[in-house]
């Protein structure tokens, strides 16, 4: 036996040592009972609710539509370019980074082009040496009707290889009465007058040949003022038409049928059907100014000039390839605004049409969103927005078609330039609406089924009175989408909750 456990039974064998022991062992049990009691009380007080933040509305104005549209867009500079490499090659110069402003027209950066500026110097030699040929030259080159024949053959063939062989590719039946673009366009009008014009090119076409083919028999050189004259028309008529093209095949976009590369050449195509018409269409103009200047001289005189100012246009042609050669290895911003997004740095290797650096004006965002086809009803340009329960806006553009890939229809919201919004950021809307659709027919009222609390006494719907939710029982009847006919129990002008789902009566509430 332990020396403590005899210690202990000496302790308790006397009255006093059993006393004290009863005591503390009362003590511990009272103890013990107040713990317990206090865990139960702790366990049986309420949970304090926070209080919700509910959306009340008028009858009325939930019955017909007229509550205002909650959506969610994204905030979008109202400008903004993404810029693409024009050539592929060494970046060899950045000169801004993230952040930056530019002006439009500044350079951002270059791809090496050490042989492009060596082009352009030879070119300017060559214009250089046409404009030196100029001075020596005598008048009475009997070889200037010749020329000028050829410049105006030349025209022919230019224009029927810009429309016939480049244009061409996007239309169906282009040689009936009724040309078709074989894609769609986003400006219906420039489609239907593009369609036009193939249509009038046609007859100037066969009336053009015929023309040409007494060309060679002409021998007075007042005469060929009427060929140059014609030709001129014909080619003005075909740019016209290119023109037109070209905006049309601006506007496309790569899609299941129509991929960027087909976009890519028939964008190339036109492009250089546009420039040969528009150096032809030069060259022309310049063989009529020198052959007045001709008609004008005794015998013949000045013919060789005709054949000088030829060379010195193509010489400047040259100058102009060259220069668009190199301009294609200058990244440009095409606008003013900051630079949100820079992908290249002095060293790297771009490819053609590469995604370098995108620009905006973020001082000036819009708020892009899209609805639904049963909602454009109810909204209209001018409508009233509110972003993030925040800051006002105003729907500034509503798209006239259904986008066919997201089946929504694009609403813009413009807003002030003071807001704190970030271009990218997504944010909510609510936008008034200003077109009701009259749901109350017969004293019938439809709310949304989310305001109806269906509990085992009834049906009720929730207002608010002093900050206290407050029940009114109502009798329901047909489900119709996502809203119920209520036969009885409100009126027009009784403002009911939109959400009941988790409220109670008597629960305190804040209105938002």
């Amino acid at each position: 036996m332990s020396k403590y456990t005899i210690i202990m039974r000496r302790f308790w064998n006397t009255k006093e040592g059993r006393r004290i022991l009863y005591a503390v062992a009362f003590i511990l049990v009272l103890i013990s009972v107040r713990i317990f009691f206090l865990k139960q009380e702790e366990q049986a007080k309420p949970v304090e609710q926070a209080t919700k933040t509910v959306t009340v509305a008028r009858v009325y104005d939930i019955a017909s539509g007229k509550l205002p549209l909650p959506t969610i867009g994204r905030v979008e500079a109202q400008s903004e370019a993404i810029l693409r490499t024009e050539a592929s090659g060494e970046i060899s110069r950045v000169t801004k980074k993230i952040g930056d402003r530019v002006r439009s027209g500044e350079i951002i950066a270059e791809i090496n082009n050490a042989s492009q500026r060596a082009e352009v110097l030879r070119a300017q030699g060559v214009l250089q040496g046409a404009q030196a040929n100029m001075l020596k030259l005598e008048n009475g080159s009997s070889e200037s009707r010749t020329l000028i024949k050829e410049a105006v053959r030349n025209a022919f063939t230019t224009a029927d290889d810009a429309v016939r062989n480049k244009a061409d590719q996007l239309i169906k039946n282009p040689e009936s009465g009724r040309p078709d673009i074989v894609t769609g366009s986003s400006d219906y009008f420039i489609r239907v007058r593009a369609e036009e014009k193939r249509a009038d090119l046609n007859q100037t076409f066969k009336e053009w040949t015929m023309s040409l083919q007494s060309i060679n028999s002409i021998t007075n050189t007042e005469a060929l003022v009427v060929y140059i004259l014609t030709a001129q028309s014909n080619l003005e008529q075909t740019r016209a038409f290119l023109d037109d093209m070209a905006l049309i095949v601006a506007g496309f976009e790569p899609n299941n049928n129509l991929s960027q590369g087909t976009i890519d050449k028939w964008r190339g195509d036109i492009s250089v059907a546009r420039s040969s018409v528009n150096s032809s269409l030069s060259n022309l103009i310049n063989s009529y100014n020198n052959l007045r200047s001709q008609i004008d001289a005794s015998n013949g005189g000045g013919e060789d000039v005709l054949l000088a100012q030829a060379q010195i246009t193509q010489a400047e042609a040259g100058v102009l390839s060259a220069q668009a050669s190199l301009e294609k290895t200058i990244i440009r911003s095409p606008i003013s605004g900051e630079i949100n997004q820079i992908d290249i740095q002095r060293g790297d290797f771009v490819s053609m049409q590469q995604e370098v650096v995108v620009v905006a004006n973020n001082n000036a965002l819009e708020i892009i969103t899209s609805i639904n086809e049963e909602d454009r009803k109810t909204i209209a340009v001018g409508a009233s927005a509110l972003v993030n329960d925040m800051y006002k806006g105003v729907v500034t553009r509503i798209s006239p078609a259904i986008n066919k890939q997201t089946g929504k229809i694009e609403v813009a919201i413009g807003v002030d330039e003071d807001t704190s919004l970030t271009n990218g950021q997504s944010v909510a809307l609510t936008i008034d609406r200003t077109i009701g659709r009259d749901d109350i027919v017969g004293g019938v009222i439809t709310v949304p089924i989310t305001a109806l609390k269906i509990t085992a006494e009834g049906n009720f719907v929730f207002s608010v009175e002093n900050g206290l939710l407050v029940a009114s029982p109502v009798s329901v009847g047909s489900i119709i989408g996502e809203k119920i006919i209520i036969t009885d129990g409100l009126s027009p002008t009784m403002e009911i909750v939109l959400d009941a789902r988790g409220l109670k009566e008597g629960q305190t509430v804040m209105v938002r």
